[in-house]
């Protein structure tokens, strides 16, 4: 048996979590200790409600109280959310991570959205990065990604740069070798991800395999209306600023039956009708992409998951990751994307097109079949790789 620490930095919602749980519920089943480190212990503690695992708060600096209007690459996203701006605060947490890990001993680190993990703990233990899109560290992380709109390069150029050197002042301390680039300081023994190359804004990747999506269990999915409705699985986070006029615009297509998961919600203050149905515990993904005709989200797992059950999805991003990936689904021929301003009638327009004209849904089941051929199974490709790192 060995102990495996799974850790979260980055990023927010059970899109994290709950692939987590899964991973740390197989891992369980083949005999080894499971141990998560996470920095939203919230979503986590939903995700693994009932379970044996031991959950731990990661080490994470909170980031900048005044953060910049452009973040233009992953190297800006550390310097302003991770830390990165500063030597002290990077060496506090390589101090952190590495007596964490001294401390538990795991036989192996898996890190989702977790740069500073794998900068910090290396030399140390096998690190596998098992992530998405936007956090890998593989080479194209590194890329600017800010294409729609003029950036200063310059400036993230140089916060690059100064970034590599408070790595390497900390890597010093700890008697590692300088690292000659940002690949190098963040680098991975491993990198999966947990993608499809048609949704990569920066792929596809040669350096890297895509392993797709892992859909997971929760409780089984109970559709209002009548069984020959137009089936639409929508899944809704609190802090989305439409919210209001998006529930406005489904009370009114009273012809569907709508499911709708709400992360962090108030249900008894929704808008309520018969044909929709609201729930607060993570719902059967296996079983809810059997049965939807469209899913509605705002982008990141469930938009890439959707797609390889051969759904159209109609996506509402938040931040950018989610954006990006959204705009490949809008290239792909799978999606349409919903950015602010809004009314009611922005929400509808979308809605109708995806559930009426068949090329979206086509699009999105030659995705699934593409990636049915390739025999596409995310966790036993990912235990196949754990069984590797530790046999090694």
């Amino acid at each position: 048996m060995a102990r495996i620490l799974i850790v979260w930095e980055l990023g927010g919602g059970l899109g994290h979590a709950m692939p987590q749980r899964a991973l740390a519920d197989r891992l369980q089943q083949h005999g080894h200790e499971v141990i998560v480190a996470a920095r939203d212990l919230l979503r986590l503690q939903r995700a693994f409600d009932g379970s044996a695992h031991t959950l731990v708060s990661a080490p994470f600096f909170p980031g900048l109280l005044q953060q910049p209007r452009q973040m233009n690459a992953l190297s800006d996203v550390l310097w302003f959310e991770s830390g990165g701006h500063s030597a002290e605060t990077v060496r506090a947490q390589f101090r952190a991570w590495r007596g964490l890990v001294k401390l538990l001993s795991p036989d192996l680190i898996v890190t989702d959205a977790a740069p500073m993990t794998l900068a910090a703990t290396q030399g140390l233990v096998p690190r596998l990065n098992y992530d998405g899109y936007f956090h890998a560290t593989d080479a194209c992380a590194w890329s600017m990604f800010r294409d729609w709109e003029r950036a200063d390069t310059a400036a993230t150029a140089e916060r690059a740069a100064l970034l590599l050197d408070h790595v390497n002042v900390a890597r010093s301390e700890c008697g590692l070798a300088a690292a000659v680039d940002l690949p190098e300081a963040f680098a991975a023994t491993r990198q999966l991800l947990r993608c499809l190359p048609e949704l990569d804004p920066f792929g596809p990747r040669a350096a890297v395999h895509y392993i797709g999506h892992q859909a997971v269990g929760g409780v089984e999915p109970d559709w209002p209306q009548a069984a020959s409705a137009q089936r639409v699985f929508v899944y809704l986070r609190s802090e989305y600023a439409h919210a209001e006029r998006l529930l406005g615009a489904l009370v009114r297509q009273q012809a569907l039956s709508i499911l709708c998961f709400v992360d962090s919600v108030d249900i008894a203050k929704l808008p309520q009708a018969a044909h929709i149905r609201y729930g607060t515990v993570p719902f059967d993904l296996n079983q809810v992409l059997v049965q939807a005709h469209l899913v509605i989200s705002h982008g990141g797992g469930l938009h890439g998951l959707a797609t390889q059950f051969g759904k159209p999805t109609l996506l509402m991003p938040l931040h950018t990751e989610q954006f990006l990936t959204s705009r490949m689904g809008e290239r792909l021929g799978t999606s349409l994307v919903v950015m602010p301003p809004l009314t009611s009638a922005d929400f509808l327009t979308p809605m109708r097109r995806l559930l009426a004209e068949p090329g979206f849904t086509q699009q999105a089941e030659q995705a699934a079949a593409r990636h049915r051929q390739t025999g596409l199974e995310p966790l036993r490709v990912l235990l196949a790789a754990v069984d590797d790192l530790l046999a090694a």
